[in-house]
């Protein structure tokens, strides 16, 4: 393929191939550049892009705007298009191993109450027992502070 000032271009599934290593495991391991979060990146048109999006869409289609590339085999560095998957950003932090993935997946509070009804409070969750018991342990230390009570 020549472009328009007249270099050969290699066709993008042939330079694309040139960086992937088929393991046993069925990953597509990336041999080329590795981003610090240790995700593939590859070049389309001079456009530096992950590499799992590349071949997400040309192997699959294209991936909506806001939506990001799950890797389902957990291997950042995997192109193989029949281990991603395309979901919302929630949806794939939620998948995660990450503390908050974590912390969405907990079922009782720290005193072993059922996350039923939660409310937030700043960054942590409180079950309705937990927040009751607060009220209730504020008014006391206002009553015995003397303080008006609100």
């Amino acid at each position: 393929m020549i472009d328009k000032q007249g270099r050969h271009r290699r066709p993008v599934l042939a330079r694309l191939f040139e960086q992937v290593v088929i393991r046993a495991d069925g990953c597509w391991g990336w041999i080329g550049h590795i981003n610090k979060y240790w995700y593939a990146r590859f070049a389309i048109g001079g456009v530096q892009g992950q590499a799992s999006r590349r071949a997400f869409e040309l192997w699959r289609h294209e991936i909506p705007d806001g939506m990001q590339v799950d890797h389902l085999c957990r291997n950042r560095e995997c192109v193989n298009p029949s281990h991603l998957e395309i979901v919302s950003p929630k949806e794939n932090t939620l998948r995660g191993n990450t503390l908050g993935a974590m912390n969405s997946a907990k079922t009782e509070c720290i005193r072993g109450h059922e996350f039923d009804s939660t409310q937030k409070q700043g960054k942590h969750r409180l079950c309705q027992k937990c927040q009751t018991e607060q009220k209730r342990l504020r008014r006391q230390r206002r009553r015995a502070s003397g303080l008006p009570y609100q």
